[in-house]
């Protein structure tokens, strides 16, 4: 994870997308828990409005610090009752509420803003924070992902600790959340005493003031009784009046000053209380420092027991090793046995190597010859493919001279027709149907009787020889030569072929021999 400031600053940016009526510039802003009770509210309105619905801003750390135990325990809550989770507690992940309402501390601010993360996200709204996370910079993005990772694993790391350790907390938590409430109920009553007090303090100087303006007023009076006494004695009666005044104003002086002193007691009374309640402060301050130190000794005693866990397993591991030693030492002693065996192979077939010089310019030359005869044979497949794709070819063409002797043959029956026709005397009777219309056409064209007897006998000529010549044109004959030829060619190079195979694989097989030290048959 990254460093705190990147996750206080992913956390604020997270806070500003909530619809809330506050200006949340910094993390101490977040102290005095308003803010968090707004971010609850929108969260859940109907599970946090009973517990968050009186919490208000103060500057008192007193009320911020009852603000944040209510927080924490509505968020406690949530967590058990509607998300069937249980809130860390650890003081890796459970925030300090003292340090934040008296100090204002950074570190468990975080701590609590990431519990009310974890609610948003496993909320029913969830899929609306999730959104709202997306839209923030990737940075605050990838911050919040390992903070949201980390939160819901930790309530699997705790429930791997051992029983007691978790009653032991447990009592711990409990032991100083008690501290807490009466550190917290003894600092109330030591801010209201000193109210009291400074009240009494100002009513007593308020007090003094008077009695002082009275004395004055008495001595002033006492003066005048003392000026007129001295300058008429016809006055009494005025006398009586003053003389009734100042009695009346010495008693009211004496009312003061038992009034003082009952008030000089009380604020004696009340220092005493003040300085008690301070030192039992002190005393419980000192405790929760214990308590704390001995929070962090026990998650030290945790890793240290997990740790002592891993190195017994680990010990339990070699443990089975060493149990299992003498069929390791039989196995290292076949197996240097078998080193050794095949190291004394190794020399004397090195020596058989080195021997055999010959067979190594023998093996060169084999060499060689396999890769010539392999040249040769791949000069020869390319031959054969070549032979192949023209035998095809002709193949193709003896196709087209055979369908073109079809046709030659068909045309020379019809022709034998027309001949056969032309001797039984057709000829002679369409003469005479037509009186003498053929001689007139044949003497138009120039055509005699002559010249068709000559274009049959031609025409018979051509048809014995084709028959005696067994229907083969000069074309058909070049081409079934040529076929012939290529066939001849392809049959040779398959030979060949074969031939240089048996070479080869018979070289392979010397050169077998030759690395396996076997003798060679010269045969």
């Amino acid at each position: 994870m990254g460093s705190d400031a990147a996750v206080a600053a992913a956390l604020l940016d997270w806070i500003k997308l909530f619809p809330i009526d506050a200006d949340t510039a910094a993390l101490a802003d977040l102290s005095d828990g308003t803010i968090i009770c707004k971010l609850l509210l929108d969260i859940d309105r109907h599970a946090f409005h009973e517990d968050l619905s009186k919490i208000a801003a103060s500057d008192q750390w007193v009320v911020r610090f009852q603000n944040l135990k209510k927080i924490h325990k509505a968020v406690v809550h949530y967590y058990t009752s509607t998300l069937g989770l249980r809130a860390p507690t650890s003081s890796k992940y459970a925030p300090d509420l003292l340090a934040i309402a008296r100090e204002g501390s950074h570190r468990e601010l975080v701590k609590l803003v990431k519990l009310v993360v974890i609610v948003a996200v496993q909320s029913e709204r969830r899929e609306q924070y999730i959104t709202k996370i997306q839209k923030l910079s990737s940075t605050s993005q990838t911050e919040l992902m390992l903070v949201i990772n980390q939160m819901m694993s930790s309530d699997a790391q705790d429930d791997a600790g051992d029983n007691s350790m978790e009653r032991h907390v447990s009592y711990t938590s409990e032991t100083e959340f008690r501290m807490e409430e009466e550190i917290s109920r003894l600092v109330t009553e030591r801010e209201s005493l000193e109210n009291e007090h400074k009240q009494l303090m100002d009513r007593f100087t308020k007090s003094q003031a008077t009695n002082d303006d009275l004395r004055a007023e008495i001595q002033l009076l006492q003066d005048r009784l003392t000026e007129r006494a001295v300058t008429s004695t016809g006055q009494s009666k005025a006398d009586m009046v003053l003389q009734i005044q100042l009695d009346q104003l010495q008693a009211d002086v004496h009312k003061m000053e038992d009034t003082i002193g009952e008030r000089d007691t009380t604020i004696s009374t009340n220092e005493t209380t003040i300085k008690n309640l301070n030192r039992k402060i002190e005393d419980l301050t000192r405790t929760s420092d214990l308590v704390e130190k001995l929070k962090d000794e026990l998650d030290t005693s945790k890793h240290t027991i997990e740790k002592l866990r891993k190195e017994q397993n680990v010990m339990q591991h070699y443990k089975k090793k060493l149990e299992s030693m003498p069929e390791l030492e039989k196995r290292l002693k076949y197996l240097e046995e078998e080193n050794t065996t095949m190291q004394r192979e190794n020399v004397q077939m090195e020596e058989a190597i080195r021997s055999n010089t010959g067979d190594k310019k023998l093996i060169g030359t084999y060499k060689k010859q396999i890769d010539r005869y392999e040249t040769e044979h791949a000069e020869l497949l390319k031959e054969k493919q070549r032979l192949e794709l023209e035998n095809t070819n002709m193949r193709e063409m003896v196709v087209g001279a055979e369908s073109q002797r079809v046709k030659d043959t068909e045309l020379i029956q019809g022709l034998e027709v027309r001949i056969r026709e032309l001797e039984n005397g057709l000829m002679g009777q369409v003469a005479d149907s037509i009186q003498g219309d053929l001689d007139s056409e044949m003497n138009f064209k120039g055509v005699t009787k002559t010249d068709l007897k000559l274009q049959i006998n031609k025409l018979e000529r051509e048809n014995q020889a084709l028959k005696d010549g067994g229907l083969k044109t000069a074309d058909s004959v070049v081409l079934q030569n040529l076929l012939e030829d290529k066939e001849k060619a392809r049959q040779r190079l398959e030979q060949d072929v074969l031939t240089t195979n048996g070479d080869k694989l018979a070289l392979e097989a010397e050169l077998t021999a030759i690395k396996s030290g076997a003798p060679i048959d010269e045969g």
